[in-house]
């Protein structure tokens, strides 16, 4: 009696009515079945379709700093064995990015988009790490900056752009190590990146960075 009281308690109180929310829920729409899924917060989580005992598909929330950050569809939810297709969105809905993942990883061709449809950056991906060209574009279509990676190596700077087309400094990288120079959207150096066979090392900031960064790591 008394742990029922305690719980009526708390579901009357608006700071805490995320605690009493099911963290479950099973929704019928016409033949497909969608299971929900809820945080501890009370935020969603997951929804997975079903047609009979078939899974269709499955939404995936994303939240960065409890913000709703967007969300994946994929038909499996980080598969061990199965090459899976997904696709991430932004929260009003515009495509963000297309890959393929196995066990949670990124494997073979990635493309992200910019919120105008854009493409952002197209390159390729084994077990998670960046492998192959990597090609960065602005918003309007102009690439920014084309590299060479091994594994989630960088090994080569191959050109540096400014939104115009100019070509810009790219710094003394060579095989993978030295100093890699990046820029913002004006063509302003932004940050010095120091490399060691390939890996990060140290930045020299040299101020604020105007571009936001989103590809599988």
């Amino acid at each position: 009696m008394l742990v029922r009281l305690l719980l009526m308690v708390l579901c009357t109180s608006f700071s805490l009515v995320a605690f009493c929310q099911k963290r479950t829920e099973k929704v019928l729409s016409g033949d497909t079945l969608i299971l929900k899924k809820y945080l501890s917060n009370g935020k969603i989580k997951e929804e997975e379709y079903f047609l009979g005992d078939n899974k269709l598909y499955g939404r995936y929330w994303k939240y960065l700093k409890n913000t709703f950050y967007g969300y994946e569809i994929s038909k499996v939810k980080n598969s061990k064995t199965e090459l899976t297709a997904a696709t991430f969105f932004y929260p009003e809905g515009q495509i963000r990015a297309k890959f393929a993942t196995i066990g949670g990883k990124a494997e073979g061709k990635y493309t992200s988009y910019y919120t105008n449809g854009q493409i952002e950056i197209e390159c390729n991906y084994t077990r998670g790490k960046a492998d192959g060209t990597f090609l960065w574009f602005f918003e309007n279509s102009q690439l920014w900056t084309e590299r060479i990676y091994e594994r989630g190596r960088l090994v080569q700077v191959v050109e540096n752009f400014n939104m115009y087309g100019k070509p810009m400094n790219k710094g003394d990288f060579s095989n993978g190590t030295g100093a890699l120079y990046e820029y913002d959207y004006q063509g302003n150096l932004v940050d010095i990146q120091h490399y060691v066979n390939g890996i990060h090392k140290y930045s020299e900031v040299k101020r604020q960075k105007r571009r936001r960064e989103f590809w599988v790591d």
